[in-house]
């Protein structure tokens, strides 16, 4: 195996496996300009091959209709294997500017090259990716179908572990650039991660998180909206001692989801007491049976529960069970996201609806915009939409 083919195996690993949708070929990440890691940056032979035989696409020595040299030519020129020449055809292939004719070789399409753009996601175990699989795949699916309209490459890569994100994210830029990252961060991570599209000439947009101190768009949820919509409903069903169950991990969402449901509480006078919110690091704590069970066991327990994240609600619905609470009879339940399992729990919960996919699409939307030098707003927000079913009911 020759020495570069070598090496990039290294970084893929050391990185994660990438989950390629546009292609299974892992070369659908390659492709800036070599300028932009710097003239000594170590450069993948593949790469070179490639934004060389893109230049003199470009240059118009290799023009529309005419043949691009040959896997046996590629290997003769430029002193590689057969794989690393087939490595950068698959490329120029699937970036549409050369295509294949049956026994003739490849040749020139007169197209523009696609776009590669990898939507990163920070700090997910692959147990939160199973439990939450349902809003991933809404996610990609919305930034997939702004993908096909823009005819560019897509790739979704994990990153594991959230401090140690920067890093990795520089490593593999520098063996597979990209045009364009969509950022979905859980949890706490090294902010420094965010600045590095910058310092490569590389736009960028942050789903779901706006960190302090930085210019990168951000696209949201409507999360002080929706914790709002929550308390509204159980108020005017004439609760007034209304628990709330939380994730504290510091993301935009838990954050203003929390300031809306307590702005709504003030609007009508009731205040929160702390014994009345209980709280868990994550949503994919192994803590969230016993946060549910701090407010269930109170002396004077909540006659609702408002929960900001579905997952959380479904530990409400067992605790109450345990505790021969029936809902909505002597608890009701109000919770956010509107996961695929909320209509079918029983009974179905009333929750407040963020489309994923309506979130991935605006961001991939603002991605492009970014790319074209257009103007974008810092932050966006995506609405939400209260749902009401059979968890919530008048107090008793």
């Amino acid at each position: 195996m020759a020495h570069d083919d070598r090496r990039a195996m290294r970084t893929r690993d050391a990185v994660a496996d990438p989950v390629a949708f546009a292609s299974s070929s892992p070369a659908m990440l390659a492709g800036v300009s070599r300028s932009r890691r710097g003239a000594s940056a170590y450069v993948p032979q593949y790469v070179r091959i490639r934004d060389e035989i893109s230049r003199r696409i470009e240059g118009g020595e290799l023009k529309q209709g005419e043949r691009i040299p040959s896997l046996r030519e590629m290997c003769d020129e430029f002193g590689v294997s057969s794989i690393t020449a087939r490595r950068a055809l698959l490329d120029l292939l699937n970036e549409g500017i050369v295509e294949r004719r049956g026994g003739l070789g490849a040749f020139v399409t007169g197209m523009r090259r696609r776009a590669r753009i990898a939507v990163v996601i920070i700090g997910y175990s692959e147990s939160a990716w199973r439990q939450n699989s349902g809003s991933f795949g809404q996610l990609v699916g919305g930034i997939a179908s702004s993908m096909w309209e823009h005819e560019a490459l897509l790739t979704v890569l994990p990153v594991n572990d959230p401090m140690t994100a920067a890093t990795a994210l520089r490593q593999l830029l520098h063996d597979q650039p990209v045009d364009g990252l969509l950022f979905r961060v859980a949890g706490d991570v090294d902010w420094r991660v965010v600045d590095i599209p910058a310092e490569q000439e590389i736009g960028a947009v942050l789903i779901k998180r706006t960190p302090p101190g930085t210019g990168v768009p951000a696209v949201l949820s409507d999360a002080r909206t929706a914790g709002s919509a929550a308390a509204e409903h159980l108020v005017a069903l004439g609760h007034r001692r209304i628990g709330l169950l939380s994730a504290t991990a510091s993301t935009d969402t838990y954050r203003d989801h929390k300031a809306g449901f307590v702005e709504a509480l003030d609007r009508h006078g009731i205040r929160i007491g702390r014994e009345l919110v209980s709280t868990v690091q994550s949503v994919f704590d192994e803590d969230r049976k016993a946060a549910a069970e701090r407010l269930l066991e109170l002396d004077e327990r909540p006659t609702a529960i408002v929960c900001n994240a579905d997952f959380l609600a479904l530990d409400v619905y067992e605790v109450a069970a345990a505790h021969g609470l029936r809902i909505p009879q002597d608890l009701s339940v109000v919770s956010f996201d509107d996961m695929e399992f909320a209509q079918h729990l029983q009974p179905p919960l009333t929750t407040v609806r963020l489309s994923y996919y309506d979130l991935g699409r605006a961001a991939a939307a603002t991605l492009f915009r970014v790319l074209e030098g257009d103007e974008v707003p810092t932050v966006q927000e995506i609405p939400v939409e209260l749902i009401i079913r059979e968890s919530t009911a008048p107090v008793a």
